[in-house]
């Protein structure tokens, strides 16, 4: 009886490391697809400020506007 739970503890052993395995890994990947996604978004946002600016610029430069008038047109 005593080596039937035996075998039956280090199963369980066994499949609760199997488990901790499998959600470690899931969570390895989200983790690596959050940091992806994140770079992604970062990148993204610097170019989208870069263009803004840039913008920004050739509208001051065409219609001679002051910074104070160009970011309150940006607002609205």
């Amino acid at each position: 009886m005593s080596n039937f739970i035996f075998w039956q503890l280090i199963q369980r052993k066994i499949l609760l490391i199997g488990f901790m395995y499998v959600v470690n890994s899931g969570y390895m990947k989200l983790v690596m697809f959050l940091q992806h996604m994140f770079k992604k978004i970062f990148i993204f946002n610097q170019f989208y400020c870069r263009n803004q600016n840039m913008y920004n610029c050739k509208i001051r430069i065409h219609h001679r506007l002051p910074l104070e008038q160009l970011l309150l047109l940006h607002r609205r």
